[in-house]
């Protein structure tokens, strides 16, 4: 009986996780490649969009996303980790929303741990805009 105990308390210890959670902001830059995007918001409305992994072992990538918006980066303050799930999340809102960026983004980072597997969730939440124009910069 007391060996059934042992178990338990040690199998529960194991699965026993933590989760965290982090809100940040970042603005992508308006000028490329020597060209100046002019963009406009086209609604007052906030959509959002998200991206999602799980790893096992906290590493290995077993489930994911497949789609993400191009050109979409990050710094180091950043948390580079996550920036391809944060790019699957801008890719989801600009793709539900039939716009071609976000205004303004938040990313919410959401991970839940325990001793074989972890998950992260990034949610997105920003204004619809579209290009207005592009110029070559001087």
């Amino acid at each position: 009986m007391k060996l059934v105990i042992v178990l338990f308390a040690a199998l529960s210890f194991l699965s026993i996780g933590c989760s965290s959670y982090y809100q940040s902001f970042y603005q992508p830059s308006t000028s490329t490649s020597g060209y100046t995007v002019e963009v406009e918001k086209i609604s007052d409305t906030e959509i959002s969009g998200e991206g999602s992994s799980g790893y096992i072992f906290g590493f290995i990538k077993v489930s994911g996303e497949s789609e993400f918006a191009d050109g979409i980066t990050y710094g180091s303050s950043d948390n580079g980790d996550y920036s391809d799930l944060k790019s699957a999340a801008a890719y989801d809102a600009i793709k539900k929303n039939g716009c071609n960026v976000l205004i303004a983004p938040r990313y919410i980072v959401q991970t839940s741990n325990s001793f074989f597997y972890r998950s992260v969730t990034v949610k997105v939440y920003g204004y619809p805009g579209k290009y207005k124009s592009v110029k070559k910069s001087e």
